[in-house]
């Protein structure tokens, strides 16, 4: 083993404490140690019986000395070397030994390269995608059919994204009915919600705001000569959501997804609209929504 300076006697004391030589024993395997000072620590180099040359940073003394050891004992190089086990070419002694010649500054061996480092961020999905078919029962005692689907990405523990709907007013219960009136609405919603998972569950406690455009038509209206479109009112206003959905993972990355929503619309037209002398039902100040669908990647 060579080098200067007191790091290397302390090296030295140490390898023989474990038992291993620091001079050539005849008929014993062995390894070429060669220490010098370097930044933050010791610099390392280390070549074996086969020609087989490691150098490398260590923070001190007794790490050193550990990674001497685990090249000069062949017990152990399975457990302590990311390199694969070479087969002895004498068979096994109880003593080891390093040698004092100067090894070769060079790495021979590609086998030899530094293991990957673990603080590498692990692949995975950063956004997940939704799509839901919903329910959703009205103020005004209407029943509504639609679709949802939503995208969103961390921001460290929250998960903050988009929600765009379209559902319609079926017409089977409510002021439509009554007043024989077709509703039509989209809203396009940003929001945020709160991941909490337990094993395969996900719970998204969440909030989200954004506009919404409405149109009614008069269902009973008789056709106007020269116009194509009907009788109809077109309104909208802003959009408050407060949800709650569960995703149940199925298949890696793909998840069940159940939620419900209460909606308001704070500036809902809720009268009736006249319109060519037709009455109209007016905007529903709010929705309870619920809905199920598949979710694709990690909220």
């Amino acid at each position: 083993m060579e080098g200067h300076g007191p790091e290397r006697e302390i090296v030295a004391r140490e390898l023989r404490e474990r038992g291993i030589s620091t001079a050539p024993t005849p008929g014993c395997p062995f390894v070429s140690a060669h220490i010098s000072e370097s930044q933050g620590g010791l610099g390392l180099v280390i070549v074996d019986a086969s020609g087989r040359t490691s150098a490398r940073r260590v923070n001190g003394a007794l790490a050193a000395a550990t990674l001497i050891e685990s090249w000069a004992r062949t017990d152990l190089n399975a457990a302590l070397l990311p390199t694969e086990r070479v087969a002895p070419a004498e068979p096994a002694s109880p003593r080891w030994s390093a040698t004092a010649e100067r090894p070769v500054l060079a790495d021979s061996d590609p086998r030899l390269a530094m293991p990957a480092s673990s603080s590498e961020p692990a692949v995975g999905w950063k956004i997940s995608m939704s799509a839901d078919a919903e329910t959703s029962l009205a103020t005004d005692g209407s029943l509504w059919l639609g679709v949802a689907a939503g995208l969103c990405f961390r921001v460290g523990p929250a998960c903050a994204g988009a929600i765009i709907r379209v559902s319609s007013d079926s017409g089977a219960s409510g002021e439509s009915r009554e007043m024989q009136t077709g509703r039509l609405g989209t809203d396009v919603l940003l929001g945020a919600a709160l991941p909490i998972q337990r094993g395969r569950l996900t719970l998204l406690p969440g909030v989200a705001f954004g506009v919404g455009w409405l149109r009614t038509t008069a269902l009973s209206a008789p056709p106007v000569p020269g116009e194509t479109d009907g009788v109809d009112v077109d309104g909208g206003g802003l959009r408050a959501s407060a949800s709650m959905r569960l995703s149940v993972a199925v298949y890696r990355s793909v998840a069940f997804d159940f939620g419900v929503a209460a909606d308001l619309s704070p500036i809902a037209h809720t009268g009736e609209f006249t319109e060519s002398s037709h009455l109209l039902a007016g905007e529903p100040r709010g929705f309870l929504r619920g809905g199920v669908g598949l979710r694709v990647g990690v909220p």
